[in-house]
Parts: C-alpha cells; structure tokens; sequence
C-alpha cells in the first residue's frame, strides 16, 4: 500500500506531497495536472522493475523551469513485509540532453538501510565487509540505470519483498490515444479491467478517469468502487479526474465511509 509520496522538480510537480488514504481523489489544484502525480509512481515502479536509463524515464522535459537541474522522490509503502522509504535524486546535465543520472539511491526497511549509493558508488565500499548472505554486497553500480534493478535480490530478502510491493502498484491511465475510431473504446475496455482488481487489497490502483467517455459510461466502475469498500478490505484506490463533474463524482466516493473494521 503506498503511504506517501514526495515529489520536486517534475512537470508541474515543483513542490508536492501526496498522503493517500484507501480512497483518494487527486485533485486538480491550481497549476498542477491532476495526471502527473500517477505518472510519477509509474516511472519510478519502471525504473526499478524494467530498469530502463534514468534519461527514458527523467526526460529533461519533465523538469519544470527552473535554474534547478536536479529531481527527487521519496516513495513510502507499507504491507504484510514491513515498511519501506525509496529515496532517488536524480542529477541531469545542464548542457547534455543524455546526460541524467541517479546521483542518490536509498532504500529503508523499517528504518534501517537495505542499500545506499552515490553516482554509481555504495556507502558500504569503504566499510569492513563481511560475507553475510543476507546482505548486499556492495559493487560499483551503473548510475544511469536503477541501482535496484542491477542488484541480486536473492541475496536480501528485503529487496526482493520490496519489489513486490512495488508490483502491486497497476496505472490505468484510460486516455483516448491518437486514434479518434479506437479511443473510445479502448477507454472502456481499460476500465473494465480494472474492475475485478477492486477486491484486491493488496493493491494500488491508480486511475486515471477517461475524458471521452460521458459520465454514464463511468458508472459501472464507479458503483463497483463503492461496493468494493464498503462489502470489507478491497484495493486501495487513486483517482484522478480532469472533468470537474467526475471529480465531484470522486469526492463522493472518497468520502463515503467504509466498514467497521
């Protein structure tokens, strides 16, 4: 279950902070684009799990303007494995469009460090290291790809369970795409999918409500919502509305008081 989120330096993210509930509407405050906050926790689920480069997923265009060449992220879950806090400062050039780097890397459990790395470099090489399996050794690493998706998960526990929780993080976006004979119903067809994953608690579902589909073609995911939360535990959910009829349609839902638990 994601717990926080903190972003600098992304789109129109310059300074946000996000503390979702069960069920959270991510509303279009003045200058913010509700979408991007979503778009934030698919990048950084990608960058770990894919480990695609920091400069596919940390465009320069995705910095606002600013003399600030430099984005970080804090993400914060919580599940049946514990807490864990992943921290990335992500470094750009400021002359080079390919030059994007992690300059840190950190990941917490339970408020201890699992790993820690600068620009490629553990915190541990200088320390005495012993040869516990349970912990990670501590290589040189490629700071332009995930320190994370590089090393071994086998050999921590905490690792590999921390990437679980990551996984259980799904972004439907539903937006209508370039075709104007598909958009439609491909819009449905993504948010009827995410519907069975409602009974899910162990999930995050993070929604991004289509604007090509008239409100009454959102109702079979919206009662099903309703239902999920009030029937027991279900997935925790993110929405995000551009429309301000569906994000009053949102606000009933995140409001609406679950059960007894």
């Amino acid at each position: 279950m994601l717990t926080r989120l903190i972003v600098h330096s992304w789109y129109t993210l310059a300074s946000y902070t996000l503390h979702p509930g069960r069920v959270t509407l991510i509303d279009a405050a003045e200058g913010l684009d509700p979408t991007d906050p979503i778009d934030v926790l698919e990048v950084l689920r990608d960058f770990v799990l894919q480990g695609r480069p920091a400069v596919k997923m940390f465009p320069r265009r995705s910095l606002p303007r600013s003399p600030y060449f430099s984005q970080d992220f804090t993400l914060d879950l919580g599940g049946p494995d514990g807490r864990f806090k992943y921290e990335l400062l992500i470094e750009h050039h400021p002359r080079r469009d390919d030059g994007c780097r992690s300059e840190n890397e950190v990941l917490w459990h339970d408020d201890s460090s699992v790993t820690a790395y600068y620009r490629g470099r553990s915190s541990a090489e200088d320390d005495d290291w012993n040869d516990d399996p349970t912990e990670l050794p501590p290589p040189r690493v490629d700071p332009y790809i995930s320190v994370l998706a590089q090393l071994d998960d086998t050999l921590d526990p905490r690792l590999a369970a921390f990437k679980r929780q990551l996984a259980r993080i799904h972004v439907v976006h539903t937006l209508p795409g370039s075709d104007p004979d598909t958009r439609e119903q491909r819009a449905r067809d993504e948010l009827a999918a995410v519907i069975p994953r409602l009974q899910d608690p162990e999930l995050t579902l993070a929604v991004v409500l289509p604007d090509v589909l008239p409100d009454a073609e959102l109702e079979p995911f919206l009662a099903a919502a309703h239902a999920a939360h009030q029937a027991g535990p279900a997935a925790q959910l993110l929405l995000s509305a551009a429309r301000p009829g569906l994000r009053e349609r949102c606000k009933d839902l995140a409001q609406e008081p679950g059960p007894a638990r």
